[in-house]
């Protein structure tokens, strides 16, 4: 810079003056507005399956746990800004004054975070993304950006055309149902094959489309081919090995925390005998302990244990139930779920695990029994639990709803009722060699598995003392076992499975392994947007939605409120009707021929058929095989990589209609006498909205606010008018596979 040599100014900017520094979150940054973490916590992090000795304090491990766990690539396959190898974004070390090595970090992430992060999986071959956005999607998202023209001469920044504020919030964007097809797009093309390949509802609704007409049978079996041809040869294992997702039935419960009231608690232990008390309050404890799961075989990692040290009480039975609480997401819902009185133990634990071992930051109100200041000691938190004279678990668990705790698994027999269990806890599991041999991975009661997810072994010693283990599991993909020692700072990765300790007590705990009801979910899901699941179509198969016109009629003759999601198929009901019928029961609806009612083919739609659909006109058919074939070969490949705009990639939309500068008339033409305005650019433009002939198209607001919670409040609900419901529902009711997209 000294030099003041333009030249010299350029070749340093372009070597330093990039976001070439990787943070473990998977972010990039700048050398000049980096933040730091401490080298031997990061060092700790990626390897988790051993324990080394930290300068600083092991808990700080908590806030590197939802970093990336690609972060370090032993392949050195790092991506590069622009396709350039020399811009490769890597992982950086600074030495610092006073505090030696550290690792360089994005300045959102300086000093690391505890909370959770949803990682996407990486892009191969590259980071461009796409001009557009998917178009083969159940919501298209249309930004609502422009180009503009320069404030100044070396002006190139982008201005907003339309933002709404009103009380559903400020949005930028609109959404519809209408993908637009008529372009060509390399990156864009890339980005959907490899939909197609991988979710099974990309795939669905392309014959979703096809028979809607909106692309022809041609098209949808050419694009299953180009995306076969394009995810040939890629690993998606690997580029999914540091992604993080949220489990359908985590999804589901979330949700249901969105829409359901306080929490019931009975005091029961009030001063001076008074009678026992109901309050409502809001739940001090999460009812999710893993909302998160990793892409990999050990899934997410399980929380540190507290060792519970006294010199004068047994902790043992205390040790047990805080294992079994944090290792078994099915237990702590289970206990969740009881009956809270302040005299129980449930309350408590719930409690104190959620903020010693889960950080949760929720506070206690005041109507709430179990303060964390009545529990703030070893000795305390004792009271609280069952007399443990006897360390027999079946007291505590026993009561759970769909727990079965038995003393050995000599007690299984055919007898056993499995659809009343879901969790069995086996107080002391004896083989009957009295060997070391590994446990029974699974056992089978009647026609139900139930898979082993945690083992915790304690050996008593003289008083008081005793030392303990546990190996746990997350089940099902998640087959790989995590480790922790009672005296061991952290929970590690496990090479080996779980081995019966002579001479020791064990528990074990077995799951009952059952598949998602994905029907039963999704009408679960279409309740809390504002629809119905009870009142379905007879000719579809599928639940009315709400209706947008209104004017058709139900059977009875009033005006229709719910309607059939197949478009052009009369079926429909009012509100009255849909009222009187039982919501624990299905109803199916038919329209009586004397009330105008058209007859709609059904037609059946499978997430994985790859068979060719019927063409709706082969000789007027604009995407005809010939067609296609003859018009991308008279394109070259800058034609097919035009719409791309390989100098502008996310910092631009659709160019608007500008007035040439030059042209005096035209831009006299533009009056902006009746819109407030400011300096910012040359001109103010008028510019349209652009909405297709076809679908429906709704702010960008209804996605956040009806499907999610941004600005939803459980007194001041936000509700949606019919087209914003008809157009979620539609979503919900006609999909196929097993996935809910808007979930």
């Amino acid at each position: 810079m000294d030099s003041q040599l333009l030249s010299r100014i350029a070749s340093s900017c372009n070597t330093h003056l990039l976001p070439k520094n990787l943070c473990p979150w998977g972010c990039s940054e700048f050398n000049h507005k980096v933040g730091y973490l401490d080298f031997d916590i990061v060092w700790q992090r990626y390897l988790p399956k051993c324990i080394i000795v930290t300068i600083n304090p092991s808990s700080n491990i908590n806030f590197v746990q939802s970093a990336r766990d690609d972060y370090i690539r032993f392949n050195n396959e790092y991506e590069c800004w622009l396709l350039n190898p020399k811009w490769k974004v890597k992982p950086s070390i600074s030495f610092l004054d006073g505090k030696g090595p550290c690792i360089m970090t994005c300045r959102d992430h300086d000093k690391g975070t505890k909370k959770l992060m949803v990682h996407p999986c990486r892009q191969p071959h590259h980071i461009l993304a796409p001009h557009r956005s998917d178009q083969l999607s159940h919501v298209v998202v249309k930004s609502r950006t422009i180009k503009p023209m320069k404030a100044s001469k070396y002006s190139n920044t982008f201005q907003m055309h339309e933002q709404r504020g009103t009380f559903n919030g400020i949005d930028t964007c609109s959404i519809t149902d209408y993908g637009n097809f008529n372009f060509c797009s390399k990156l864009l093309d890339e980005s959907e094959g490899r939909s197609i390949k991988n979710r099974p509802d990309t795939n669905a609704l392309l014959t979703q489309l096809s028979n809607a007409h909106i692309i022809s049978a041609n098209v949808v079996t050419a694009r299953r081919e180009a995306s076969e041809k394009i995810c040939e040869g890629i690993d998606f294992d690997f580029l999914s090995f540091g992604a993080t997702y949220v489990p359908l039935e985590t999804s589901m419960i979330m949700q249901r925390d969105l829409n359901e009231k306080d929490i019931k608690v009975i005091w029961d232990l009030r001063n001076d005998n008074l009678p026992e008390m109901t309050q409502y309050c809001r739940q001090s404890w999460p009812s999710v302990i893993f909302p998160l799961q990793k892409c990999n075989k050990y899934g997410m990692y399980f929380p540190t244990l507290p060792q519970f040290q006294s010199k004068s009480e047994d902790t043992s039975t205390l040790w047990i139930i805080s294992a079994l609480l944090t290792r078994i997401e099915h237990l702590w819902q289970r206990v969740s779920k009881v009956e809270l009185r302040q005299s129980n133990w449930k309350g408590w634990m719930l409690m104190w695990l959620s903020k010693k071992c889960f950080n949760s930051t929720r506070r206690s109100e005041k109507t709430d029994p179990f303060q964390m200041k009545f529990v703030s000691t070893i000795t305390r938190l004792l009271e609280k639990i069952p007399s443990n004279n006897n360390r027999c678990l079946e007291e505590v668990f026993c009561p759970l709803y769909q727990t079965l705790c038995i003393k050995t698994l000599d007690e299984l027999t055919d007898g056993i009722d499995s659809e009343r269990f879901d969790i069995i806890i086996v107080e002391n599991y004896v083989h009957t060699d009295g060997l070391e041999d590994p446990f029974s991975d699974t056992i089978n009661i009647s026609n139900d598995t139930y898979e082993l997810r945690c083992v915790a072994s304690i050996e008593y010693k003289d008083g008081v003392k005793y030392d303990a283990e546990i190996f746990s599991r997350h089940g099902k993909m998640h087959d790989k076992w995590w480790y922790q020692n009672r005296k061991d700072s952290l929970c590690i990765q496990s090479s080996t499975p779980p081995r019966l300790k002579i001479g020791a007590r064990t528990i074990a705990c077995y799951i009952k392994m059952k598949d998602s009801d994905f029907n039963s979910l999704n009408s679960e899901f279409l309740k809390y947007i504002g629809g119905q699941s009870h009142v379905v179509c007879s000719i579809h198969n599928m639940p009315l939605i709400t209706s947008i016109n209104r004017k058709m009629k139900c059977n009875c003759g009033r005006n229709e409120h719910f309607s059939c999601p197949i478009l052009n198929c009369t079926t429909c009901i009012c509100k009255r009707c849909t009222d009187e019928k039982d919501i624990q029961e299905t109803h199916r609806i038919s329209m009586s021929l004397s009330n105008g009612a058209t007859i709609v083919e059904e037609v059946e739609i499978d997430a994985n058929e790859n068979i060719p659909i019927e063409p709706f006109d082969e000789e007027t058919d604009p995407f005809r095989e010939e067609n296609i074939n003859d018009s991308i070969g008279n394109l070259s490949e800058s034609d097919l990589l035009s719409n791309d705009h390989f100098d502008n990639f996310v910092t631009e939309s659709e160019d608007p209609h500008v007035p040439n500068e030059e042209n005096d008339e035209a831009a006299n033409e533009f009056s902006f006498d009746s819109l407030p305005s400011t300096n910012a650019g040359e001109f103010l433009f008028d510019v349209e909205e652009e909405i297709p002939k076809k679908g429906v198209y709704i702010s960008g607001h209804v996605i956040l606010n009806q499907c999610g919670s941004i600005l939803s409040r459980k007194k001041h609900q936000i509700k949606g008018s019919s087209l914003q419901k008809s157009f979620l529902q539609r979503i919900c009711a006609t999909m196929t596979g097993q996935s809910i997209p808007l979930l």
